[in-house]
């Protein structure tokens, strides 16, 4: 007699959401969130809680509307919103907003999980009532809320209103450097004229900071630069908001193993920086700054182009340099990554 294997179907386990609306309460999630995120390719340092938890702490006054969802006792899910209310609207906004480059959710898992993770999330919304419009901003093309149909989420009694918006406030140009392409042939050739004339007159030396003990000391070198550059064509505009959140959080960033902030030193004196986060494969250029009066040695030259090769040493492709002129990005050879926002609103 044969015997035959019997296949038993094992059933998935229930899909679950809780909704998080104390701040403080984020700190208590940071283990799961950060699993989530590891396992999670497509998101972004801005998407981390070694990121997103310091943002809330600094610029989140009312409450949050972090939606969880769990496949049985297992995270699969975060939904980082917050409420910002405006004029005759309750408004719901991504975690972030603003000092991200980009923002989303965090989804495990394929593209049909992803996608049933997020109905599920919004769906928990929608019950709950009490807003009127989330606001999906800073939304790069890989982003899972960018591509999910979110209007599987409406219900019987609610239904569910999605417009896709570019060109708005909210959409953004993060122009991006291929670290393995390198600079464009003219731009290279200009690097290394830069470099042999730096060495006639002393050494070049790349200094990365990522460790906490070391971080307020390289953001004040940072800080430094850029009061000198203030007022002289070498200026770089770095948000207020976002250098006021640094200087709070520069310490959690390194501990969360985010920060690098980098310091180009011709001899003894510091001529450029730049403050990054890192992530699995690239880098985010946050803000850069030098000194005007080193501007005969090509000081923003020489910082872009050992960066890039400090990129490409620790296996990250990707340069993103953010908020950048986009005169001077197009010169480096970057290539926009232009984010869209997507408007969600109760219509019935």
């Amino acid at each position: 007699m044969t015997l035959a294997s019997l296949h038993v179907p094992v059933s998935a386990p229930p899909i679950t959401t809780e909704v998080v609306t104390e701040s403080a309460a984020l700190e208590e999630l940071t283990e799961a969130w950060t699993r989530l995120h590891a396992a999670s390719p497509a998101a972004t340092p801005f998407q981390s809680p070694g990121w997103l938890v310091p943002w809330t702490r600094a610029f989140v006054r009312g409450p949050v509307e972090v939606v969880l969802v769990r496949e049985g006792a297992e995270l699969v899910g975060i939904l980082p919103l917050y409420r910002d209310d405006v004029a005759h609207e309750r408004r719901l906004r991504l975690l972030g907003a603003g000092c991200s480059h980009y923002l989303d959710g965090i989804f495990r898992g394929s593209e049909a999980e992803a996608s049933r993770h997020v109905r599920a999330a919004f769906r928990t919304l929608v019950e709950r009532g009490d807003w009127d419009v989330c606001q999906l901003e800073q939304l790069r093309e890989e982003a899972v809320l960018r591509a999910v149909p979110l209007l599987g989420a409406s219900t019987s009694r609610v239904r569910l209103g999605v417009e896709t918006l570019v060109g708005t406030p909210g959409a953004i140009a993060c122009p991006h450097l291929s670290a393995s392409s390198g600079l464009p042939e003219k731009q290279a050739l200009r690097l290394r004229k830069a470099r042999r004339r730096a060495d006639r007159g002393g050494l070049l030396v790349l200094d990365v900071t990522t460790h906490e003990e070391d971080a307020e000391a390289a953001l004040a070198t940072f800080e430094a630069l850029r009061a000198k550059s203030e007022g002289t064509k070498q200026a770089t505009v770095v948000d207020p908001a976002l250098r006021a959140f640094l200087a709070t959080a520069v310490a959690e960033l390194a501990r969360a193993g985010l920060l690098r902030i980098y310091v180009l030193r011709h001899g003894e004196a510091p001529i450029a920086s730049l403050v990054a986060l890192g992530g699995r494969s690239s880098l985010h250029v946050l803000g850069r700054a030098v000194d005007p009066a080193a501007a005969d040695l090509e000081p923003e030259l020489l910082l872009v182009g050992a960066v890039m090769e400090d990129a490409r040493a620790t296996g990250r492709d990707c340069v993103d340099v953010g908020r950048e002129r986009p005169s001077v990005a197009a010169e480096w050879g970057a290539v926009p990554n232009v984010t869209v926002e997507r408007r969600v609103r109760i219509v019935t």
